[in-house]
C-alpha cells in the first residue's frame, strides 16, 4: 500500500479478489506466517475481499451474500427487547 487512505484500502481488496498471491500474501501478513500455505479457494478469497472492502460489518456479511441471515437475526432480537425489563432499562 502506498498510503492508509482508503483509496489505497481499495485497491487492496480489488487485487485480493482478483490475484491468488495477493490474497496469500495477506493471509501470510495477517496471521504472521502460520496460515503461509492455506489453499486460496473462492470462498476463502471473497471472505478477504469483503472483510477488507468493507469496515461495516453489516456491509461485508452483504457482501458475502449473507444479509437475508442477519436481517432474520434482528427481527429475533428485535422480538425479544420490547419487553418490560427492557423499557425498565431505558
Amino acid at each position: 500500500m502506498e498510503d492508509l487512505s482508503p483509496r489505497s484500502f481499495d485497491l487492496v481488496s480489488e487485487s485480493i479478489k482478483s490475484d491468488p498471491k495477493t490474497a496469500s500474501d495477506y493471509i501470510t501478513a495477517k496471521y504472521s506466517g502460520r496460515h503461509a500455505n492455506s489453499p486460496m479457494d473462492l470462498k476463502t478469497t471473497m471472505h478477504l475481499y469483503c472483510s477488507t472492502k468493507y469496515s461495516v460489518s453489516e456491509d461485508a456479511l452483504k457482501c458475502l451474500g449473507l444479509q437475508a441471515q442477519v436481517n432474520d437475526i434482528m427481527r429475533f432480537a428485535q422480538q425479544l427487547l420490547p419487553g418490560a425489563w427492557y423499557f425498565d432499562q431505558c
